[in-house]
């Protein structure tokens, strides 16, 4: 009934709980991360609850997806913001009695996770509680080049991972300029001229044996450093058949052999070790899942209701935040 139905301001306590992180790591060029999570479900009347993906099984499941947003500088990392995904069949009529039950407010709109995603951001953004110089975010949200254009907008540098068969050009080919009618009207539209090469997946360019490779320790694991071969190239970006715009590509090859593909807007002649530094600052927010899952009880909750999640959130973001200060008070900081 507390997390339930009490009637206090989580809210609150949430922008306390940042306010803390913020002072015990904020720093100027630090990295906003944004990724979903899923808790599988065995009911249907738990709020939001769906057949959709669910990283949590790898697999269709009946589960919740949440969206969480991360902080990560050089000091340490947590979790600092949240979000309920509501799957589209939420919002249809047969689904009104279970709206009510589980208190969705009736104001609230479908909105995917990517919007979601981009709202927590610009917020946390605006706040001014943490400055960031990188946003990082995986190929779930990368993938979708209208989500990146939207982190352009806010001016500051990404590293979004992207799927093995994203198409691009290492070389912008030539484009046919569009002729118009007298009635202003395109005759024939823009399109890359015949003899240009052809754009290529991703996977074909890591595959090229001539790829210059950088070895470099990502992070300190349990079980000894995290090393990976690192490739940066430029590339031209392929959206609807033409060029778009000029990025990073960032290739990984772990110990095991696994590709890993990345985009990033930063500038041409940003230095290679500032990548480098962003790759590190990307994968732990993947670590507070882990944590939250496997010690805090972040997937263990019996409650329902649209509140009751948001508050058993803000409490796991309260918990890392504890674990947060032990790590610096025994200066286990896991990026280095």
């Amino acid at each position: 009934k507390f997390i339930s139905d009490y009637r206090w301001d989580d809210s609150l306590m949430l922008a306390e709980a940042k306010g803390m992180i913020s002072d015990l790591v904020e720093e100027e060029n630090g990295m906003l991360t944004v990724d979903e999570s899923g808790i599988p479900k065995k009911g249907k009347e738990s709020v939001g609850v769906a057949q959709q993906y669910c990283g949590n099984t790898g697999k269709l499941d009946n589960c919740q997806v949440g969206v969480f947003v991360g902080y990560t500088s050089e000091i340490g990392y947590g979790l600092i913001d949240r979000g309920l995904y509501m799957h589209k069949s939420w919002f249809e009529e047969d689904y009104r009695e279970r709206r009510e039950k589980c208190k969705v407010p009736e104001e609230l709109e479908f909105k995917t996770k990517n919007q979601i995603a981009l709202e927590l951001l610009q917020q946390n953004l605006d706040s001014g509680q943490f400055q960031a110089g990188w946003v990082g975010f995986d190929a779930g949200f990368g993938s979708d080049h209208n989500f990146r254009d939207a982190i352009d907008l806010l001016d500051v540098n990404y590293l979004g991972g992207i799927k093995s068969n994203t198409l691009v050009w290492l070389n912008r080919p030539e484009v046919r300029i569009p002729t118009y009618s007298g009635k202003g009207r395109p005759a024939v539209k823009p399109q890359v001229l015949e003899g240009e090469p052809a754009a290529v997946s991703v996977s074909e360019i890591a595959n090229d044996p001539d790829l210059a490779w950088e070895v470099a320790v990502l992070a300190e694991g349990a079980k000894g450093p995290v090393i990976a071969r690192l490739c940066f190239i430029r590339v031209v970006e392929h959206r609807d058949g033409l060029p778009g715009k000029d990025l990073w590509l960032v290739i990984r090859k772990d110990a095991g052999g696994k590709l890993r593909y990345a985009f990033s807007n930063a500038p041409a002649d940003i230095p290679k070790k500032q990548l480098i530094r962003a790759m590190t600052m990307r994968w732990p927010i993947e670590q507070c899942f882990e944590d939250g899952k496997k010690y805090l009880g972040m997937d263990h909750y019996e409650h329902r209701g649209w509140t009751a999640w948001h508050r058993h959130m803000t409490y796991v973001i309260l918990a890392l935040l504890f674990l947060l200060r032990l790590r610096l008070a025994f200066k286990k900081n896991s990026l280095h």
